[in-house]
């Protein structure tokens, strides 16, 4: 028997446990926001850090999942620096045997080649990179509105409520 000003406490609760609910399932949305969209840049010229090619036919895990540019690697073992042509080695992604997971791999193609320090450069997603352009830009969307959402069944029960009408009277 609710009488309009009347906030009945069900419905409070209900509100309450809603908000609670949405804002844990915003909050660890949120989170992987930048993970899915994110373009990195895996760059060994920069610091000490090097990467040892395989032997020959023989591959290795590179860092990130989804290969964006075109790697460039240039020869680190005799200090020259020189750029090393793409008919030596292969780049790509593949299902990694030691982790189970897609991966970027660099196999070595050329014997000269083998267990020779590189430094590489290439720009890269990481894990749970979005590869269509148009799902990354409808992600941002999502927490939007859902944030939206929670902003109605928030103010929804009360505005049914009539609760405007009983903070006009406390004045």
């Amino acid at each position: 028997m609710n009488r309009k000003g009347e906030v009945s406490i069900g419905s409070i609760l209900m509100v309450f446990v809603a908000i609670i609910v949405a804002i844990a399932l915003l909050i660890a949305s949120a989170q992987n926001l930048s993970v899915t969209s994110a373009v990195r840049t895996y760059n060994t010229t920069t610091g000490d850090d090097t990467v040892t090619l395989a032997a020959n036919g023989a591959r290795i895990d590179l860092l990130g999942q989804e290969l964006i540019s075109t790697p460039v690697l240039h020869n680190a073992s005799d200090n020259s620096g020189l750029v090393i042509n793409v008919a030596n080695y292969t780049v790509g992604e593949h299902v990694s045997t030691s982790t189970g997971v897609k991966s970027i791999f660099i196999q070595t193609d050329a014997a000269q080649f083998a267990s020779t320090a590189v430094n590489i450069t290439y720009t890269y997603g990481g894990e749970g990179f979005v590869t269509d352009g148009g799902a990354r830009s409808v992600i941002g969307l999502i927490i939007i509105f859902a944030a939206l959402a929670i902003a109605v069944v928030t103010l929804s029960p009360t505005l049914r409520n009539g609760i405007m009408d009983f903070v006009g009277r406390m004045k």
